[in-house]
């Protein structure tokens, strides 16, 4: 099977979308299939490092690689990463003309929850070109099985496989600190990663006699000037001896700061299967998860994190639980990194694989 891979991404591979997508086709890459990676981001990927083959946009139809279609004939089935980008509608509809099947995986992008965001601009965007874009599709991959529900409105085949994760190495056993050291690591999107709500979750665990016994970190990218209002937030919460805003963190150092943490903290209103929290889980770090992770319910059911709702007390509620529950922080720890060993990415290819092979009939 020739598989061809399409993802927006482009520079820094360390997070997100630039990291689990070449992870995945690197390790459908060790099977005896073929696999090609097409980025469609603003420039080209620094190197392939990788086993599969790799393209940019950009270059297409130069010196000695493919036109888009050549590229697209080439492959028996073309896994498209992401929503809403005209370019991937391009690349869908050639492939609908070679008779080529094509998968969609909306990361997320495809749940009501994000229908909300940028409503008329999506609207148009259906119109023009992605309600075609999905009728035409095979099926959606979603990450979980939250996803996919929320994803039903749209009528298609689906099915669930879940983003991998490369295990950390661990030299030492988990420790509670004091303070105990609450941990995001994420895009400073304040609307999307809900940090609005866990900033004044924060101050309002802290106002409850708790501004001694834990400290809130929180490290990403600044996103269209959103550092700048969380430290208003901060400012405005009077949380700054508490709560500190710092820049991302990448590769050694970024395990570094998350094997230095006590519990892993993702307040997202929507996600599809975020890496943090994996990556997180990987060293056995216990999580306090909101329902837009998508991942909540099940780490609670397995022991590995704390599930709250979408609100400002109950995420302040989950941290006044842990507060008073460190002894279970251990156990929990324990389970995190069990939930983290049948998430690996050679499990991930398997499963995925094995879709493709059904929608292409020859499984």
């Amino acid at each position: 099977m020739r598989i061809l891979h399409v993802a927006p991404i482009a520079g820094e591979l360390g997070q997100g979308l630039s990291y689990s997508i070449p992870a995945l086709a690197h390790a459908q890459s060790q099977t005896v299939h073929e696999v090609t990676l097409l980025t469609t981001g603003s420039s080209a990927l620094p190197s392939n490092k990788w086993a599969f083959t790799l393209f940019w946009k950009g270059d297409l139809g130069k010196r000695s690689v493919p036109e888009l279609k050549e590229l697209i004939g080439q492959h028996d089935i073309v896994v498209i990463h992401s929503t809403y980008i005209p370019y991937h509608a391009v690349i869908a509809a050639s492939a609908h003309r070679l008779s080529i099947p094509y998968i969609l995986v909306p990361r997320g992008g495809m749940t009501n929850g994000a229908a909300k965001i940028k409503p008329f601009k999506k609207a148009i965007g259906d119109a023009l070109f992605f309600n075609r874009m999905v009728r035409r599709s095979r099926a959606l991959h979603c990450l979980t099985e939250n996803e996919a529900t929320k994803s039903a409105y749209w009528g298609k085949q689906t099915f669930v496989a879940p983003n991998g994760i490369e295990l950390a190495k661990l030299e030492t056993s988990y420790q509670v600190n004091d303070p105990l050291r609450f941990l995001f690591i994420g895009r400073l999107s304040i609307f999307h990663k809900g940090l609005d709500l866990l900033l004044e979750a924060w101050a309002i665990f802290t106002r409850g006699g708790h501004n001694n016994s834990a400290i809130l970190d929180i490290y990403g990218p600044d996103e269209n000037g959103s550092r700048k209002k969380l430290e208003g937030l901060i400012e405005f919460y009077q949380v700054s001896d508490t709560v500190n805003v710092r820049d991302p963190v990448y590769g050694v150092e970024k395990l570094e700061v998350l094997k230095s943490s006590n519990v892993f903290v993702h307040t997202s209103r929507f996600e599809g299967h975020p890496m943090a929290v994996l990556e997180a889980l990987s060293v056995g770090l216990p999580c306090l998860l909101t329902p837009g992770t998508n991942i909540a319910d099940s780490l609670e059911m397995e022991g590995a994190g704390i599930r709250v709702d979408e609100s400002s007390d109950e995420i302040a509620e989950g941290f006044s639980q842990i507060i008073c529950q460190q002894e279970a922080l251990i156990s929990m720890s324990k389970k995190a990194r069990e939930y983290a060993e049948v998430n690996t990415w050679d499990k991930v290819a398997e499963k995925t694989l094995a879709q493709y092979e059904m929608i292409l009939g020859t499984r």
